[in-house]
């Protein structure tokens, strides 16, 4: 990377958020791989814009209504996870159905347990949380929004552990990678990264203390 001031953009969801009371699997904010970032390149001008358990749709659209016109230099995106994690039904639907079981006081937190994120109904109909194609028109607005940066994108990673929250995710993940691989190409990084055995904590897709440090070494390799 060269000496000048850069304007540097971090775009993502839980992943670059602590992580406590989680057993043995504790993130503390100095294991983030975005708080370490931050450290080591602390000349550049760092903005982030970072939020847990959205779609990208949501995030991105945050990030380019605030930071379109501040014309970062490069842009680092982590997000997708919720976007690929399978669902009993549509969002679309959902919205109908769950007015529907609202007027017998049931409430929403009870009714996407036992209804819209029930592993057993959704093995048996499941559909990801945002639909692929939909997915891709907003990878192509970030793309267009941020036409003079260079985006880095981290692909959406798990191990098969999240199939026991969310059965079939693992393999809607590889789907949405393809779209991510064809858009930023040499500047995406590979969900092949991480191993599944030790990089994650128990649920299957948030990076624990070493998947962390691996991505922190492989942004600083890719920004060298």
């Amino acid at each position: 990377m060269s000496n000048e001031n850069l304007k540097i953009l971090l775009i993502g969801d839980s992943n670059c958020l602590p992580k406590f009371g989680l057993p043995n699997n504790n993130i503390d904010i100095e294991d983030i791989y975005t708080f370490k970032l931050q450290e080591k390149l602390n000349k550049h001008k760092i903005e982030k814009v970072i939020w847990g358990g959205i779609t990208t749709k949501q995030l991105t659209n945050f990030a380019i209504s605030y930071y379109e016109k501040w014309q970062p230099d490069i842009v680092i995106i982590h997000s997708g996870i919720n976007d690929v994690k399978k669902q009993f039904i549509s969002n679309n639907l959902s919205y109908y159905v769950f007015k529907i079981f609202s007027l017998f006081k049931i409430s929403k937190k009870k009714y996407k347990n036992d209804i819209l994120y029930n592993p057993n109904l959704i093995k048996y109909r499941g559909v990801s949380k945002e639909e692929i194609k939909n997915f891709k028109g907003q990878i192509l607005r970030i793309k267009s929004s941020f036409s003079k940066s260079k985006i880095i994108y981290i692909g959406i990673h798990s191990n098969k552990n999240i199939n026991n929250q969310r059965p079939n995710t693992f393999e809607s993940i590889i789907n949405f990678n393809k779209i991510l691989k064809e858009e930023f190409r040499e500047l995406f990084i590979d969900d092949s990264l991480f191993s599944s055995e030790h990089d994650y904590t128990e649920d299957g897709y948030h990076l624990n203390k070493k998947g962390q440090n691996k991505l922190l070494k492989k942004i600083l390799e890719i920004l060298s």
